[in-house]
C-alpha cells in the first residue's frame, strides 16, 4: 500500500478559523470539484463534517504542520505572515490540529472542523506530546476578521440569551466577502471560483452581492491582489 504523508502549513482561516493537516487534505479534492463541494456543503458544520470525512478517509499514516512560518489573521491568502520556527507531526492527524489549535491561542472546539471531529468520534481522549517542551504562540495568533465576533454564549450565559444571540448572530453578525474596488484589478480568479456564481467582472472590477452568499470565502482566498475584505450588517 502506498504510504501516505501530510504536509499542511498552519494559517488561520476565514470560514474554518483555522487550517492545518486535515483541512489540507481538501486539496485532494479536484480544482474544479471545490466550488461544488462548497455548494453541496454551504453550512460550516456540514462542509467542516465533509472535511472530517475526506480526512479520514485518505487516512495518511504520518501528518507534519509546517509552522516555521505560519499565518495569521485574515488567512489563507490575505493574512499576515508570522514566523514560529516550528514543526509538528504526529500518526494522528486530529490530535495534531488539536494541539495546533492550543498552540495559536484557541481551544479545538472553536475550530469548526474539530468540533465536528468530535461529535464524530474521531478526536482522542487525550493527547501525549514529545520533543520539545509545548509553549503556546505569544501573543496568540490574530483571527480573520470573518470569525471575530464577541461570545455570549459560554456555560454561564442563560439558555435563552445564547439562543437569541446564535438566532440574531447568524442575521446580522455573520461576515460577508467585500470587494475594495482600489485594490481590484479585474483578473476574475475570484468569479472563477465563486460556488454561487454570484460574483461578476465589470469595467475590470469585481462586484458581489450578499443575496445567495454561503460565506465560503474561496474569493478571499484565490484574490491575488489582496482586494477582498470584509463585512457585516452590524459592526463589532
Amino acid at each position: 500500500a502506498d504510504y501516505i504523508i501530510n504536509v499542511g502549513k498552519l494559517k488561520t482561516h476565514s470560514m474554518t478559523t483555522m487550517t492545518a493537516s486535515v483541512k489540507n487534505l481538501f486539496g485532494v479534492i479536484p480544482g474544479l470539484q471545490k466550488p461544488e463541494m462548497h455548494y453541496r456543503f454551504p453550512g460550516i458544520e456540514e462542509f467542516s463534517r465533509m472535511l472530517c470525512e475526506v480526512a479520514a478517509t485518505v487516512s495518511p499514516q504520518v501528518s507534519v504542520i509546517d509552522a516555521v512560518d505560519a499565518m495569521e489573521g485574515n488567512g489563507p491568502g490575505g493574512g499576515i505572515p508570522r514566523h514560529e520556527g516550528l514543526l509538528l507531526a504526529s500518526r494522528d492527524m486530529f490530535a495534531l490540529d488539536s494541539t495546533a489549535a492550543r498552540y495559536i491561542g484557541l481551544e479545538p472546539e472553536a475550530v469548526p472542523y474539530l468540533a465536528q471531529a468530535k461529535k464524530l468520534g474521531l478526536m482522542p481522549e487525550s493527547v501525549e506530546l514529545t520533543g520539545d517542551e509545548f509553549v503556546p504562540a505569544d501573543p496568540p495568533f490574530a483571527l480573520p476578521d470573518a470569525v471575530k465576533r464577541p461570545d455570549f454564549t459560554g456555560e454561564n450565559t442563560p439558555a435563552f440569551i445564547s439562543g437569541a444571540v446564535r438566532f440574531l448572530g447568524g442575521r446580522f453578525l455573520r461576515s460577508y466577502p467585500s470587494v475594495d474596488r482600489s485594490k481590484c484589478t479585474g483578473c476574475g480568479r475570484c468569479a472563477e471560483s465563486c460556488p454561487q456564481k454570484i460574483i461578476t467582472v465589470k469595467d475590470r472590477k469585481a462586484g458581489m452581492g450578499r443575496k445567495n452568499c454561503i460565506s465560503c470565502f474561496c474569493c478571499q482566498e484565490v484574490c491575488p491582489s489582496h482586494a477582498i475584505g470584509v463585512k457585516r450588517l452590524i459592526k463589532i
